[in-house]
């Protein structure tokens, strides 16, 4: 677990002074009010040395407009003023549009098209009696289409599959409207967004847009095949985990490293019967060293696991695996090279609830967010026009079973599996569960995560009778729980209301907030950790729903929601459709977060323009859990 910092820096704002310099230094303002000008001086006058005078005032004769008289929508063009004589006293010229809808004029004289029609720019310097004007006339006009490209020119689906294409007319000043059309509607059908449905088994079809202006076309080919199976992504950043020195012994394969996700690996490999339509895919990076010799930790790297056998398939240059962009450009290879019928994603490292996941120790222990994770995958199924949700997600990772993340997974995914508590390095029993994806490679995602969560509890108990005897009873504290992700959105609603009542009864008053703090931190924890002095501490601020519940409506100010508390553990029993946990720990399987202890932030907290705290769509619970945050902090 990755412990975070201890204390929240003081916010000091800076006294902002306003300089005097500019009061007395700056120049006088020679422009006219109006139009959308700004000033700006130009030096592109004649050599003639003749002009008006006044005294030592040297006014210009004349002003004239040079440049082009017509432009596309969307193009951009740069005017020329000329002025005589060129050593006018002032040689501020200002510019204007007549009309800013259909044409913009910037004060270097830089004319934007905006819609078709015309327009007057026109120049003003100063004079003698004034201003001098000249003016220019100009024609704004939508170009002809000339070609139409798709962001996709050749697709393979499954049976009852969608995929959204998008076609651009090029220029893309010209106008954007298509007609779309299959030559084979009983094998994919598109609609007039381009949303591409197929509609058989197999076969194959031809997708076209057509340009409204000028006719262009462009196709993508279609190929529907019966796709099927589980394409399992693993997102394996090795970390500590995998190149920390093993307290004993000499670690995996007397590699001199701890090789916890070499062990996971080898735990596959290990599995005999992969079907065909079962891909396992992964990548790994984020560890300073690995144990297995084959992997290389100076880059990302992509392998495929078939019949026991890992094959590399890409090494790309070192890049964070804390970062959107790396996840997000996995699954996509994923997508392409691994089409299946349902989709598994695998988090692989250090959890530390609201705190991320896959703490990448290459990249300052950069992690990815519940945001950044909701965001690399909407952009990969985006990019690759796949519009069902993946099947499933699991952290093998520590204390991710969060109300938030799970929220932000509902998006993307229909089940997920994490744990409530710290989870031993071992993870996963591979060679447990994935027999149980080989033998029906279309399984529920519901049905997987129990196997691989109860797997996962049978292997730990195993070893905490190893390590403890006969007190093991006592320290099993681990946990497993698989939500359906479909329930989120009537657990969400019911657990808003519930929050803006809470808030309703402690309104501004730091007394109340700090109660209800303590109430909420009399429930049950996880993630503790010991301090050298020995004193225990909870860094992650997670506590079981249900048990935050009871305890809140348990206190005399709260009693009158116990109705919505009820309400909400229901909906809790509805969302949890599995959880187990070991004889030394208790849960619902779903954690709140509010943080409380000073090792966590608040809730969107940022200093110095840097945000540390995390997101979350429970927007009254966020303000809720920021009122006891900082009641208990500046208490």
């Amino acid at each position: 677990m990755k412990k975070i910092l201890k204390f929240i820096p003081i916010l000091i704002t800076p006294l902002m002074l306003t300089s005097c310099l500019d009061m007395f230094f700056r120049p006088s303002d020679n422009s006219e009010n109006g139009g959308n000008n700004t000033s700006q001086t130009s030096d592109s006058g004649s050599q003639s040395n003749s002009g008006s005078n006044s005294g030592s005032t040297v006014y210009p004769t004349s002003l004239v407009i040079n440049g082009a008289s017509s432009l596309y929508v969307g193009e951009e063009v740069t005017l020329n003023a000329t002025y005589e004589p060129s050593n006018v006293t002032y040689k501020t010229i200002n510019w204007y549009t007549s009309d800013s809808t259909v044409a913009s004029v910037t004060s270097s004289g830089k004319v934007k098209g905006k819609a078709a029609g015309n327009v007057t720019i026109s120049a003003k310097i100063k004079s003698a009696d004034g201003y001098l004007e000249a003016t220019h006339d100009m024609e704004v006009s939508i170009p002809s289409a000339s070609s139409v490209s798709l962001n996709k020119t050749s697709v393979t689906l499954g049976f009852n599959k969608t995929i959204q294409l998008t076609a651009t007319v090029n220029p893309t000043a010209a106008n954007q409207a298509v007609t779309w059309s299959s030559n084979n509607d009983s094998v994919a059908s598109v609609n007039s967004s381009g949303l591409v449905t197929s509609k058989a088994i197999e076969g194959i079809a031809t997708i076209t847009a057509t340009s409204v202006d000028g006719g262009h076309t462009a196709s993508c080919h279609v190929s529907v095949k019966a796709v099927s199976g589980t394409t399992v992504m693993i997102y394996m950043c090795g970390a500590d985990l995998e190149s920390a020195t093993p307290e004993q012994g000499n670690g995996y394969l007397n590699s001199g490293y701890q090789g916890l996700a070499s062990m996971d690996i080898d735990e596959i490999l290990s599995v005999s019967g992969q079907p065909e339509n079962v891909n396992i895919v992964l990548e790994t990076g984020g560890a300073k060293h690995w144990a297995k010799s084959n992997i290389n930790p100076s880059y990302l790297e992509r392998w495929e696991i078939r019949n026991k056998n890992m094959t590399r398939k890409a090494q790309l240059s070192r890049a964070s695996m804390g970062e959107t962009s790396t996840l997000q450009s996995f699954i996509e290879w994923g997508l392409d090279n691994y089409p299946a019928e349902k989709y598994g994603l695998i988090m692989w490292n250090h959890g530390g609830a609201m705190d991320g996941c896959c703490f990448d120790e290459n990249a300052s222990n950069d992690s990815i967010s519940a945001t950044e994770l909701k965001e690399a995958v909407s952009s990969a199924r985006n990019n690759k026009g796949i519009t069902s949700k993946f099947e499933w997600i699991t952290y093998d990772a520590c204390l991710m079973a969060v109300q938030d993340i799970a929220e932000y997974n509902s998006y993307n995914f229909n089940y997920m599996l994490s744990s409530q508590e710290s989870e031993s390095g071992y993870g996963y029993d591979y060679d447990a569960w994935l027999p149980s994806l080989y033998d029906n490679p279309s399984i529920d995602g519901g049905d997987l995560l129990e196997v691989i969560g109860h797997t996962f509890m049978v292997e730990e108990k195993g070893l905490y009778q190893s390590w403890y005897g006969s007190r093991w009873t006592q320290y099993f504290d681990q946990t497993q729980s698989v939500y359906d992700l479909s329930k989120v959105a009537a657990y969400k609603d019911a657990f808003e209301s519930f929050a803006s009542s809470v808030n309703s009864v402690i309104g501004n008053t730091e007394s109340k907030a700090k109660t209800l703090g303590n109430l909420i931190f009399s429930a049950q924890k996880y993630g503790a950790d010991e301090e050298e002095d020995g004193y225990t501490i909870y860094p992650f601020d997670i506590f079981d729903a249900k048990e935050v519940l009871t305890k809140i409506t348990g206190n005399s100010a709260y009693t009158s929601l116990s109705s919505q508390a009820n309400t909400i553990k229901n909906l809790i029993d509805q969302l949890v459709i599995y959880e187990e946990h070991g004889e030394g720990t208790t849960g619902c399987g779903l954690c709140i977060y509010c943080p409380m202890s000073g090792y966590s932030y608040p809730y969107d907290y940022e200093y110095s323009g840097v945000k540390y705290g995390p997101s979350s769509n429970f927007t009254n619970w966020k303000t809720v859990a920021n009122k006891v945050f900082w009641a208990v902090y500046e208490g």
